[in-house]
């Protein structure tokens, strides 16, 4: 009997069937990432011209290699579906608040890290509705999490999620 690994590899929670990981944030949900954050977001190193975020220091792209740029103060980050593990790796070692918008996929290792890196768990109620040219408009096939390290007002997702 071959044993199944405990979690699968950072890059093992793609969506199937998707072009891309150009969806983005809704606003809505932007608003309470700066509620919790206590102030407006600072960095994001996942960022696209096209999302509605507008980091008040510096947008790095995932394809900049925003994970390894310098990250400053409040820091929002939708990152790559298909690879989260740098970025909440670099959320969880960051000085400042973070605010990470995950696919919930506590099978990977990355999920584990964050989660015994202190991150608290923001279990959002319903699937979110991504906006963007890869988002149909419709609600996404999987759950989605709130990743939060260090901030001042996690309780700000409290109308839309569960927190642990």
């Amino acid at each position: 009997m071959t044993q199944q690994p405990l979690f699968t590899p950072d890059r093992g929670d793609w969506t199937p069937g998707k072009a891309s990981d150009e969806c983005y944030t809704p606003p809505w949900l932007l608003d309470l990432a700066e509620q919790a954050l206590g102030g407006p977001i600072d960095t994001d190193p996942a960022w696209s011209p096209l999302s509605a975020v507008r980091p008040r220091a510096q947008g790095w792209t995932h394809v900049d290699g925003g994970q390894d740029r310098p990250w400053l103060g409040r820091v929002f980050c939708n990152p790559p579906y298909s690879d989260p593990g740098a970025f909440i790796r670099r959320a969880r070692d960051h000085d400042g608040p973070a605010v990470l918008l995950v696919k919930l996929d506590p099978s990977t290792r990355w999920f584990a890290e964050a989660l015994d890196g202190g991150a608290v768990l923001v279990l959002l109620r319903n699937r979110v509705r991504f906006v963007g040219e890869y988002a149909d408009g419709n609600a996404a096939p999987f759950p989605s999490a709130v990743l939060a390290f260090r901030c001042p007002d996690v309780q700000a997702f409290a109308g839309v999620a569960w927190i642990r």
